[in-house]
């Protein structure tokens, strides 16, 4: 993974004569904005379902990817309920809810992390976390699974 690219690289391009070899920015078939959780998420599903071989970065605001990851849960990071939560969602588009919760099941997201190697357990009260019950689990996990991807990273 590459981290802080030169933003001075990018800035004019205008100056640049024909014959000089290429100073421009990277460039990639997928860039993702946002490293958060669901930034990195996206990014690595699209590499496994069939973007792989092709270049992916994710652009990133903050210094460090997944930062509200690190403090969610309580530094435990509950990653999913065991239990419907449509019953407990009231806002007003409850169709949509409903519609993104029959495509993507807990099951299906728990698979998930056990394939990038994340072990998982749940409490009494279905809440989902990683097995070590630190949020860090998961850091390092996503990360691990960019870097084996090859997926590059631009922070701020």
């Amino acid at each position: 993974m590459k981290f802080r690219t030169n933003p001075d690289r990018c800035k004019d391009m205008s100056q640049q004569k024909e014959s000089e070899p290429s100073k421009t920015c990277a460039s990639f078939d997928l860039v993702i904005a946002g490293g958060g959780a669901s930034g990195v998420i996206a990014a690595l599903v699209a590499c496994d379902e069939g973007l792989s071989g092709k270049s992916i970065a994710i652009i990133e605001k903050e210094e460090i990817l997944l930062r509200k990851v690190r403090a969610s849960g309580n530094g435990r990071c509950n990653l999913a309920n065991m239990g419907s939560i449509l019953t407990r969602y009231h806002g007003r588009h409850p169709q949509f809810v409903r519609g993104v919760f029959s495509r993507v099941t807990t099951e299906a997201l728990l698979g998930y992390f056990r394939s990038i190697g994340l072990a998982t357990i749940s409490d009494e009260e279905g809440r989902v976390y990683p097995r070590s019950m630190q949020a860090e689990s998961v850091v390092l996990t996503l990360t691990r699974a960019l870097n084996e991807r090859n997926i590059t990273v631009h922070t701020e």
